[in-house]
Protein backbone atom coordinates (compact mmCIF):
# COMPACT_ATOMS: atom_id res chain seq x y z
CA UNK A 1 0.00 0.00 0.00
CA UNK A 2 1.76 3.32 -0.71
CA UNK A 3 2.10 6.32 1.29
CA UNK A 4 -0.23 8.06 0.32
CA UNK A 5 -3.36 5.76 0.55
CA UNK A 6 -1.84 5.65 4.13
CA UNK A 7 -1.87 9.45 4.87
CA UNK A 8 -5.48 9.71 3.56
CA UNK A 9 -6.66 6.39 5.57
CA UNK A 10 -4.81 7.88 8.83
CA UNK A 11 -6.34 11.61 8.07
CA UNK A 12 -9.98 10.19 7.44
CA UNK A 13 -9.76 8.28 10.80
CA UNK A 14 -8.54 11.51 12.90
CA UNK A 15 -11.68 13.13 11.50
CA UNK A 16 -14.29 10.57 12.77
CA UNK A 17 -17.20 8.55 10.95
CA UNK A 18 -18.96 11.37 9.77
CA UNK A 19 -15.86 13.11 7.78
CA UNK A 20 -14.27 9.81 7.03
CA UNK A 21 -16.74 8.97 3.83
CA UNK A 22 -15.68 12.26 2.36
CA UNK A 23 -13.33 12.26 -0.25
CA UNK A 24 -10.04 14.28 0.50
CA UNK A 25 -9.23 16.47 -3.00
CA UNK A 26 -5.51 16.97 -2.96
CA UNK A 27 -5.52 19.12 -6.03
CA UNK A 28 -7.76 20.78 -8.55
CA UNK A 29 -8.77 18.34 -11.60
CA UNK A 30 -9.29 21.84 -13.72
CA UNK A 31 -7.22 25.17 -13.64
CA UNK A 32 -9.14 27.65 -11.59
CA UNK A 33 -10.88 30.48 -13.69
CA UNK A 34 -11.17 34.23 -12.21
CA UNK A 35 -15.03 35.03 -12.95
CA UNK A 36 -16.61 38.55 -11.51
CA UNK A 37 -18.47 37.82 -8.29
CA UNK A 38 -22.15 38.61 -9.34
CA UNK A 39 -23.36 38.12 -5.90
CA UNK A 40 -21.47 39.78 -3.49
CA UNK A 41 -23.95 41.12 -0.90
CA UNK A 42 -26.13 40.66 -3.42
CA UNK A 43 -27.94 37.86 -1.26
CA UNK A 44 -31.83 38.29 -0.91
CA UNK A 45 -32.28 37.69 3.24
CA UNK A 46 -35.84 38.81 4.56
CA UNK A 47 -34.89 41.02 7.75
CA UNK A 48 -37.79 42.55 9.79
CA UNK A 49 -36.51 45.64 10.24
CA UNK A 50 -39.63 47.18 10.39
CA UNK A 51 -39.60 46.40 14.09
CA UNK A 52 -36.83 48.61 14.41
CA UNK A 53 -38.92 51.77 14.13
CA UNK A 54 -37.54 52.55 10.68
CA UNK A 55 -39.79 52.64 7.49
CA UNK A 56 -38.59 49.94 5.45
CA UNK A 57 -38.40 50.89 1.80
CA UNK A 58 -40.98 49.61 -0.62
CA UNK A 59 -38.48 48.50 -2.83
CA UNK A 60 -36.97 45.61 -0.18
CA UNK A 61 -39.25 43.11 -1.98
CA UNK A 62 -38.07 43.86 -5.36
CA UNK A 63 -35.27 42.71 -5.66
CA UNK A 64 -31.60 43.99 -7.03
CA UNK A 65 -31.21 45.02 -10.53
CA UNK A 66 -29.84 42.49 -12.83
CA UNK A 67 -25.65 42.44 -13.43
CA UNK A 68 -24.71 41.85 -16.85
CA UNK A 69 -21.74 39.94 -16.25
CA UNK A 70 -20.40 40.29 -19.83
CA UNK A 71 -20.72 43.99 -20.05
CA UNK A 72 -18.41 44.61 -16.60
CA UNK A 73 -18.74 47.15 -14.49
CA UNK A 74 -18.03 50.14 -16.85
CA UNK A 75 -21.44 51.81 -18.06
CA UNK A 76 -21.82 53.75 -21.36
CA UNK A 77 -23.33 56.48 -19.96
CA UNK A 78 -25.14 57.90 -16.64
CA UNK A 79 -28.86 57.02 -18.27
CA UNK A 80 -28.14 53.65 -19.20
CA UNK A 81 -26.61 53.11 -15.25
CA UNK A 82 -30.00 54.45 -13.64
CA UNK A 83 -32.81 53.45 -15.73
CA UNK A 84 -33.22 49.97 -13.71
CA UNK A 85 -33.72 51.59 -10.36
CA UNK A 86 -37.25 50.57 -9.17
CA UNK A 87 -39.63 53.65 -7.58
CA UNK A 88 -39.75 53.99 -3.65
CA UNK A 89 -36.57 52.68 -3.48
CA UNK A 90 -34.49 54.06 -0.51
CA UNK A 91 -31.43 55.64 -2.12
CA UNK A 92 -27.84 56.41 -0.59
CA UNK A 93 -26.32 59.68 -1.37
CA UNK A 94 -22.93 60.10 -0.63
CA UNK A 95 -21.25 63.71 -0.58
CA UNK A 96 -20.67 66.60 1.91
CA UNK A 97 -22.62 69.52 1.26
CA UNK A 98 -21.94 69.75 -2.39
CA UNK A 99 -18.86 67.98 -2.09
CA UNK A 100 -18.77 64.46 -3.36
CA UNK A 101 -22.62 64.75 -4.64
CA UNK A 102 -22.99 62.36 -8.03
CA UNK A 103 -24.17 65.29 -10.28
CA UNK A 104 -23.82 63.16 -12.82
CA UNK A 105 -26.26 60.35 -11.86
CA UNK A 106 -28.72 62.61 -9.62
CA UNK A 107 -29.13 64.39 -13.56
CA UNK A 108 -29.70 61.25 -15.11
CA UNK A 109 -32.15 60.21 -12.32
CA UNK A 110 -34.31 63.81 -13.41
CA UNK A 111 -34.31 62.81 -16.56
CA UNK A 112 -36.46 59.30 -15.44
CA UNK A 113 -39.74 60.95 -13.76
CA UNK A 114 -41.23 57.36 -13.46
CA UNK A 115 -38.07 56.71 -10.88
CA UNK A 116 -40.24 58.17 -7.94
CA UNK A 117 -41.76 57.69 -4.53
CA UNK A 118 -37.65 57.60 -3.38
CA UNK A 119 -36.81 57.38 -0.35
CA UNK A 120 -33.24 59.88 0.03
CA UNK A 121 -30.61 59.50 2.92
CA UNK A 122 -27.57 62.02 2.95
CA UNK A 123 -26.08 64.27 4.94
CA UNK A 124 -28.07 67.29 3.58
CA UNK A 125 -30.36 67.74 0.63
CA UNK A 126 -28.19 70.07 -1.71
CA UNK A 127 -28.25 74.20 -1.60
CA UNK A 128 -31.36 74.41 -3.74
CA UNK A 129 -30.19 73.76 -7.25
CA UNK A 130 -27.39 70.89 -7.20
CA UNK A 131 -27.19 68.31 -4.77
CA UNK A 132 -30.60 66.19 -4.01
CA UNK A 133 -31.92 69.14 -4.32
CA UNK A 134 -33.35 68.48 -8.03
CA UNK A 135 -35.15 65.41 -7.07
CA UNK A 136 -36.75 67.14 -4.35
CA UNK A 137 -37.87 70.16 -6.66
CA UNK A 138 -39.05 67.45 -9.43
CA UNK A 139 -41.45 65.23 -6.46
CA UNK A 140 -38.79 62.16 -7.30
CA UNK A 141 -38.15 62.22 -3.34
CA UNK A 142 -40.85 61.51 -1.13
CA UNK A 143 -39.13 61.77 1.82
CA UNK A 144 -35.43 62.85 3.22
CA UNK A 145 -33.19 61.10 6.02
CA UNK A 146 -31.06 64.06 6.72
CA UNK A 147 -29.01 65.96 9.41
CA UNK A 148 -29.14 69.56 7.96
CA UNK A 149 -31.77 71.16 6.07
CA UNK A 150 -28.84 74.21 4.90
CA UNK A 151 -29.51 76.54 2.10
CA UNK A 152 -31.97 73.96 0.26
CA UNK A 153 -34.99 76.43 0.74
CA UNK A 154 -37.62 74.01 -2.07
CA UNK A 155 -36.43 71.37 0.83
CA UNK A 156 -37.86 73.80 3.19
CA UNK A 157 -40.67 74.87 1.82
CA UNK A 158 -41.99 71.07 0.58
CA UNK A 159 -41.80 70.28 4.03
CA UNK A 160 -43.59 72.86 5.74
CA UNK A 161 -46.52 72.45 2.95
CA UNK A 162 -46.58 69.05 3.70
CA UNK A 163 -45.51 67.74 0.06
CA UNK A 164 -42.15 66.13 1.48
CA UNK A 165 -41.39 63.62 4.59
CA UNK A 166 -38.59 64.77 6.86
CA UNK A 167 -36.78 63.09 9.41
CA UNK A 168 -33.54 64.53 11.48
CA UNK A 169 -30.98 62.62 12.17
CA UNK A 170 -27.80 63.80 13.83
CA UNK A 171 -25.05 63.31 11.22
CA UNK A 172 -23.03 60.80 13.21
CA UNK A 173 -25.68 58.76 13.75
CA UNK A 174 -26.46 58.42 10.60
CA UNK A 175 -22.73 57.38 9.65
CA UNK A 176 -22.95 54.96 12.34
CA UNK A 177 -26.26 53.84 10.89
CA UNK A 178 -24.86 53.22 7.28
CA UNK A 179 -21.53 51.55 9.21
CA UNK A 180 -24.42 49.14 11.59
CA UNK A 181 -25.99 47.80 8.19
CA UNK A 182 -22.78 47.43 6.39
CA UNK A 183 -21.33 45.32 9.45
CA UNK A 184 -25.03 43.45 9.54
CA UNK A 185 -25.66 44.84 12.45
CA UNK A 186 -29.74 45.54 13.35
CA UNK A 187 -28.65 49.31 14.67
CA UNK A 188 -26.94 50.44 17.74
CA UNK A 189 -27.31 52.49 20.96
CA UNK A 190 -25.96 55.70 21.53
CA UNK A 191 -26.18 58.84 24.04
CA UNK A 192 -26.34 61.86 20.68
CA UNK A 193 -29.72 63.10 21.27
CA UNK A 194 -31.04 61.61 24.66
CA UNK A 195 -32.99 64.04 26.74
CA UNK A 196 -34.03 66.02 23.21
CA UNK A 197 -36.76 66.29 20.41
CA UNK A 198 -34.57 63.32 18.58
CA UNK A 199 -35.52 61.17 22.06
CA UNK A 200 -39.71 61.73 22.25
CA UNK A 201 -39.85 62.02 18.26
CA UNK A 202 -40.88 65.30 18.80
CA UNK A 203 -40.12 66.54 15.22
CA UNK A 204 -42.79 65.48 12.79
CA UNK A 205 -41.90 63.72 9.94
CA UNK A 206 -44.81 64.84 7.51
CA UNK A 207 -47.54 68.08 7.90
CA UNK A 208 -51.10 67.85 6.40
CA UNK A 209 -51.75 70.42 4.18
CA UNK A 210 -53.35 73.74 5.25
CA UNK A 211 -57.02 74.26 5.33
CA UNK A 212 -58.76 76.82 4.71
CA UNK A 213 -57.88 78.54 7.97
CA UNK A 214 -54.21 77.98 7.39
CA UNK A 215 -53.98 75.31 9.68
CA UNK A 216 -52.08 72.20 9.70
CA UNK A 217 -52.14 68.94 11.54
CA UNK A 218 -48.89 66.16 12.23
CA UNK A 219 -49.62 63.48 9.92
CA UNK A 220 -46.82 60.95 10.71
CA UNK A 221 -45.19 62.38 14.04
CA UNK A 222 -41.39 61.84 14.74
CA UNK A 223 -40.59 57.98 15.39
CA UNK A 224 -40.03 57.82 19.61
CA UNK A 225 -36.83 56.20 20.07
CA UNK A 226 -36.15 53.06 22.50
CA UNK A 227 -34.46 54.15 25.61
CA UNK A 228 -32.10 52.07 27.83
CA UNK A 229 -29.36 52.84 30.78
CA UNK A 230 -25.86 51.90 30.76
CA UNK A 231 -23.86 52.77 33.76
CA UNK A 232 -26.40 55.38 34.58
CA UNK A 233 -26.71 57.47 31.42
CA UNK A 234 -29.43 57.45 28.69
CA UNK A 235 -28.71 55.78 25.12
CA UNK A 236 -31.32 55.49 22.17
CA UNK A 237 -31.47 52.59 19.92
CA UNK A 238 -30.98 53.69 16.47
CA UNK A 239 -31.57 51.49 13.58
CA UNK A 240 -29.34 51.14 11.13
CA UNK A 241 -30.34 52.34 6.85
CA UNK A 242 -29.78 49.77 4.49
CA UNK A 243 -30.04 51.33 1.04
CA UNK A 244 -31.57 50.06 -2.05
CA UNK A 245 -28.75 51.15 -3.90
CA UNK A 246 -25.93 54.14 -3.31
CA UNK A 247 -24.78 56.94 -5.94
CA UNK A 248 -21.34 58.49 -4.98
CA UNK A 249 -18.71 60.52 -6.61
CA UNK A 250 -15.22 59.25 -7.19
CA UNK A 251 -12.02 61.05 -8.29
CA UNK A 252 -10.30 57.90 -10.00
CA UNK A 253 -11.83 54.29 -10.28
CA UNK A 254 -10.61 51.25 -12.23
CA UNK A 255 -12.51 49.07 -14.72
CA UNK A 256 -12.44 46.93 -11.66
CA UNK A 257 -14.11 49.61 -9.38
CA UNK A 258 -11.54 50.31 -7.21
CA UNK A 259 -12.30 54.03 -6.27
CA UNK A 260 -9.98 56.37 -5.26
CA UNK A 261 -11.80 59.53 -3.33
CA UNK A 262 -10.19 62.91 -2.43
CA UNK A 263 -10.63 65.13 1.23
CA UNK A 264 -14.20 65.33 2.45
CA UNK A 265 -15.64 63.31 -0.31
CA UNK A 266 -13.96 60.04 2.04
CA UNK A 267 -16.50 60.70 4.49
CA UNK A 268 -20.07 58.88 3.41
CA UNK A 269 -18.73 57.35 0.00
CA UNK A 270 -17.60 54.33 1.59
CA UNK A 271 -20.11 53.85 4.02
CA UNK A 272 -23.04 54.44 1.31
CA UNK A 273 -21.14 52.15 -0.90
CA UNK A 274 -21.03 49.52 1.93
CA UNK A 275 -24.61 49.95 3.29
CA UNK A 276 -26.61 49.39 -0.53
CA UNK A 277 -27.45 46.61 -2.42
CA UNK A 278 -26.59 47.75 -5.99
CA UNK A 279 -24.00 50.70 -5.90
CA UNK A 280 -23.21 52.93 -8.92
CA UNK A 281 -19.90 54.91 -9.28
CA UNK A 282 -19.57 57.94 -11.10
CA UNK A 283 -15.80 59.52 -11.72
CA UNK A 284 -13.62 61.73 -12.95
CA UNK A 285 -11.27 59.60 -13.97
CA UNK A 286 -11.74 55.79 -15.31
CA UNK A 287 -8.48 54.00 -15.57
CA UNK A 288 -7.19 50.32 -16.29
CA UNK A 289 -7.03 47.56 -13.86
CA UNK A 290 -3.68 48.60 -11.71
CA UNK A 291 -3.35 51.38 -12.54
CA UNK A 292 -4.31 52.18 -8.92
CA UNK A 293 -1.70 51.70 -6.47
CA UNK A 294 -3.61 49.28 -4.07
CA UNK A 295 -2.27 51.59 -1.13
CA UNK A 296 -4.24 54.23 -2.45
CA UNK A 297 -7.48 52.20 -2.62
CA UNK A 298 -10.53 54.07 -0.80
CA UNK A 299 -12.99 51.91 -1.81
CA UNK A 300 -12.37 48.39 -2.75
CA UNK A 301 -13.96 47.11 -5.97
CA UNK A 302 -16.27 44.27 -4.85
CA UNK A 303 -18.49 47.09 -3.11
CA UNK A 304 -18.99 48.79 -6.65
CA UNK A 305 -21.43 47.04 -9.25
CA UNK A 306 -21.50 50.35 -11.89
CA UNK A 307 -18.84 53.52 -12.84
CA UNK A 308 -19.79 55.47 -15.40
CA UNK A 309 -17.82 58.87 -16.51
CA UNK A 310 -18.62 61.38 -14.71
CA UNK A 311 -19.74 64.25 -17.31
CA UNK A 312 -21.37 67.41 -14.63
CA UNK A 313 -18.50 69.14 -13.69
CA UNK A 314 -17.61 69.54 -9.84
CA UNK A 315 -20.12 72.23 -7.88
CA UNK A 316 -18.57 74.54 -5.41
CA UNK A 317 -21.02 75.27 -2.67
CA UNK A 318 -19.79 78.46 -0.92
CA UNK A 319 -17.12 80.70 -3.29
CA UNK A 320 -15.38 83.08 -1.55
CA UNK A 321 -12.94 85.84 -3.50
CA UNK A 322 -11.16 89.12 -2.60
CA UNK A 323 -12.71 91.64 -4.73
CA UNK A 324 -9.87 93.97 -4.94
CA UNK A 325 -6.13 92.55 -6.12
CA UNK A 326 -4.25 94.81 -4.08
CA UNK A 327 -2.15 93.07 -0.98
CA UNK A 328 -3.65 93.91 1.98
CA UNK A 329 -3.02 96.83 4.48
CA UNK A 330 -0.76 95.84 7.73
CA UNK A 331 -2.94 95.31 10.93
CA UNK A 332 -4.45 98.20 12.67
CA UNK A 333 -2.14 98.81 16.11
CA UNK A 334 -4.11 98.80 19.07
CA UNK A 335 -4.26 102.58 19.15
CA UNK A 336 -5.74 102.61 15.82
CA UNK A 337 -8.42 100.40 16.34
CA UNK A 338 -9.92 102.67 19.39
CA UNK A 339 -9.64 106.00 17.25
CA UNK A 340 -11.23 103.92 14.63
CA UNK A 341 -14.13 102.73 17.06
CA UNK A 342 -14.63 106.41 18.44
CA UNK A 343 -15.01 107.73 15.57
CA UNK A 344 -18.12 105.77 14.98
CA UNK A 345 -19.23 103.55 11.88
CA UNK A 346 -18.02 105.94 8.91
CA UNK A 347 -15.67 103.25 7.67
CA UNK A 348 -17.91 100.28 8.56
CA UNK A 349 -21.60 98.96 7.85
CA UNK A 350 -23.42 98.85 11.18
CA UNK A 351 -24.15 95.48 12.05
CA UNK A 352 -27.90 93.96 11.64
CA UNK A 353 -29.62 93.02 14.77
CA UNK A 354 -29.30 89.20 13.65
CA UNK A 355 -25.60 89.50 13.61
CA UNK A 356 -25.22 90.90 17.02
CA UNK A 357 -27.40 88.27 18.51
CA UNK A 358 -25.66 85.53 16.86
CA UNK A 359 -22.07 87.11 17.91
CA UNK A 360 -23.47 87.37 21.42
CA UNK A 361 -24.17 83.36 21.63
CA UNK A 362 -21.06 82.69 19.53
CA UNK A 363 -18.76 84.98 22.11
CA UNK A 364 -20.48 82.91 25.06
CA UNK A 365 -19.66 79.71 23.83
CA UNK A 366 -16.75 80.64 23.44
CA UNK A 367 -16.18 80.67 27.10
CA UNK A 368 -16.44 76.75 27.14
CA UNK A 369 -13.41 76.66 25.10
CA UNK A 370 -10.22 76.37 27.65
CA UNK A 371 -6.45 76.89 26.31
CA UNK A 372 -5.21 72.89 25.50
CA UNK A 373 -9.09 71.64 24.10
CA UNK A 374 -9.76 69.73 21.05
CA UNK A 375 -13.12 70.85 19.70
CA UNK A 376 -14.97 69.92 16.61
CA UNK A 377 -16.81 72.88 15.43
CA UNK A 378 -19.78 72.86 13.03
CA UNK A 379 -21.24 75.01 10.45
CA UNK A 380 -22.44 77.81 11.80
CA UNK A 381 -22.76 79.87 14.90
CA UNK A 382 -20.14 76.68 16.47
CA UNK A 383 -17.29 78.58 13.60
CA UNK A 384 -17.96 82.27 14.78
CA UNK A 385 -17.30 80.96 18.61
CA UNK A 386 -13.49 80.53 17.34
CA UNK A 387 -12.85 84.39 16.39
CA UNK A 388 -13.49 85.18 20.20
CA UNK A 389 -10.90 83.07 21.58
CA UNK A 390 -9.07 85.25 24.44
CA UNK A 391 -5.49 86.06 23.00
CA UNK A 392 -3.08 83.33 23.91
CA UNK A 393 -5.83 80.38 24.10
CA UNK A 394 -4.40 77.55 21.82
CA UNK A 395 -7.44 75.80 21.24
CA UNK A 396 -6.96 73.49 17.68
CA UNK A 397 -10.12 73.31 16.18
CA UNK A 398 -11.47 71.09 13.41
CA UNK A 399 -13.96 72.75 11.25
CA UNK A 400 -16.00 72.35 8.76
CA UNK A 401 -16.41 75.33 6.77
Amino acid sequence: MSARVLARRSVSASLGPRTAARPLVLAASAPLRWAPAVGRRHVSIAVPNSGLDSLPSPAEAIGVPAVDTNKGKVWHDAQEAVADIKPGSLMLSAGFGLCGTAETLIEALQAHPHINELTGVSNNAGDGVFGLAPLVKSGQIKKMVLSYVGTNKNMQDAYLRGDTMLELSPQGTIAERLRAAAAGMPGFYTRTGAGTLVESGGIPQLWSKKDADGKQVVLVPGVKKEVREFDGKRYLFEPAIRGDVAILRAWKADKAGNCVFRYTTRAFAGLCARAAKLTIVEAENIVEIGEISPMDVDLPGIYVDRVVQATVEKKIELLTVRDDPTPPSPPPTPSSSSAASDAGSDSAPAKSAARLRRERIARRAAKELKDGYYCNLGVGMPVLAANFLPEGTLCPTRTRR
